[in-house]
Formats: structure tokens, sequence, C-alpha cells
């Protein structure tokens, strides 16, 4: 449960979250997200950075996270390396070495070297939890490989495709809701984009339409719809119903052009 959450929070919330698309950098929040005023930019100035962290408590638990990612990305025991999380790294041990070049969260395209010299090793390449490919060595959820590595680059590419995500029942403040993901990222919808998202409601067997995107890397759009707004506070006709297609981008650029709603999860 914890690497799955740490995954979650690298790709999806806390970390790629506060970058903007202009600049690369990163920033922090001191009150409403969606009021671009409020960014505390975050550079090398070891000042700003602890005068971001008196402003947001989260600061301090981004440093530990990124503190504690080389625990999760390689593991080693005897003969055995396991690699967890595909984040560029190397790795160096008595007798082995390893590096890797990831292109997640943009695409499922790594490259992976691998020099045990002239010891037999099994590697184990965790198999992303998204990914529907069959793999003819794959065993328990990972890619197994089980020989002596010289070096060679080997290259996987894992397929993203956009998921349709549900809460466990037990969740009330979920029931009756959907989610998006793509690959790795999660997706959501922005006002900027959409206009009102309260009480848009998405149409669950809709097929979801992909596309590549130059700011955002890919877009998303289902068929939705909502509910029309009327200036009365009550009425004894229903609210009509308006058809439209919700788009949606990667949760991580959210907050990066003007002040909008954001919404992760919609009734369907």
């Amino acid at each position: 449960m914890v690497k799955i959450i740490k995954k979650y929070a690298l790709f999806g919330a806390c970390v790629l979250r506060g970058r903007f698309t202009e600049t690369g950098r990163f920033y922090a929040l001191k009150c409403k997200p969606t009021e671009n005023k409020s960014h505390i930019y975050w550079d090398s100035d070891i000042a700003k950075w602890l005068e971001a962290a008196a402003y947001v408590p989260l600061t301090p638990n981004v440093c530990r996270f990124i503190a504690d990612l080389p625990e999760y990305i390689w593991y080693s025991e005897r003969d055995t390396l396991i690699l967890s999380q595909y984040i560029s790294s190397s790795l160096s041990l008595d007798g082995l070495e390893a590096s890797l070049v990831s292109d997640f969260p943009k695409s499922g395209r790594i490259k992976l070297k691998i020099n045990s010299y002239g010891k037999k090793i099994f590697l184990k390449l965790r198999k992303p939890e998204w990914c529907d490919e069959k793999f003819d060595n794959e065993e328990n959820g990972f890619i197994v490989y089980d020989r002596i590595f010289n070096g060679e680059e080997m290259v996987l590419d894992f397929k993203m495709k956009v998921k349709k995500n549900y809460a466990n029942p037990s969740v009330s403040a979920d029931l009756k809701k959907i989610a998006f993901s793509y690959g790795c990222d999660v997706l959501c919808a922005e006002g900027v984009d959409n206009g009102e998202l309260s009480g848009v409601v998405v149409d669950k067997n809709a097929r979801v339409k992909i596309e590549k995107d130059k700011t955002f890397g890919v877009t998303a759009t289902v068929k939705a719809k909502r509910l029309i707004k009327t200036n009365t506070l009550y009425s004894f006709d229903p609210p009509r119903e308006e058809n439209f297609e919700l788009k949606l981008i990667p949760y991580r650029y959210w907050a990066n052009r003007q002040i909008s709603d954001m919404k992760v999860r919609f009734n369907y």
C-alpha cells in the first residue's frame, strides 16, 4: 500500500502537481489553489525554500518524500535485483551496475542497462498496474529475467491507455463517481476548458478520446451532460440538461492558466 501511495503522490499529486508549464519551476499554495497570485516559487535559494515552508506545512513533507525516493526505485537481495519505480536513476553495488532512462510519465518507454560482470542474476521489473500487455516471462506482477547481463541496452514500452477508476463502495463520498487516468497520470477537468463543473454527469460507457498536446502531453475528451442553472432558488420544474464534451488534462498541470474550478471525480 505504501508503494502505491508513493507512486500516485509522485506522478499525480504533491510533487509533479506543483510544476509550472512555462518555466518548469515549482510552486506552493498559501490559500485558494485556483488563485495563481497565491503561488510561491521554489528555486535553489534556501531562504526562499524556507519562506515557502513557513507558509505551507506540506513543504518539509515533500523534502522528506524526495529524500526517500531511492528506497522505492531499486531493491537488491542476494542474487535478485528488483526495479519498482520507473524513475531515471543509476545503481552501483559490488559486482553489479545498473542505469535507467525513463520517459515516465510522458510515455511508458524505458531504457535499461545492467552489467552483472559474469554473474547470473534474477532481474524483476514491476509491471505497472495500468498496463494490460501480457509478457511471456511475467510472474506475480513482475517481468522476470534470469541470466547474465553484460551491459547491453534493454528497451521496454508499456503502452498507455485511458482507464476508468471507481472507488470502493465503502467510500461514501465517492459513491456513483468515476475518475479517469492515462498511464500513470490522473486526469482532471478545469473550468477554463469546460465552464461550469458542478452537476456534471459523464457517460461511463462512452469512449474516451485521447489527443497529443504540446502543453500537457495529452488531453482527453468524453461525452457528458450537466444541469443548466437558473436564477430561481426553487422551481416546480426539473432542471434541464445539456450535452457537452468534457475535456480532461493531467492533474499535475492544473492551475496553470486562470482562476477556475477543478474536478477529478464525476457522477455517472
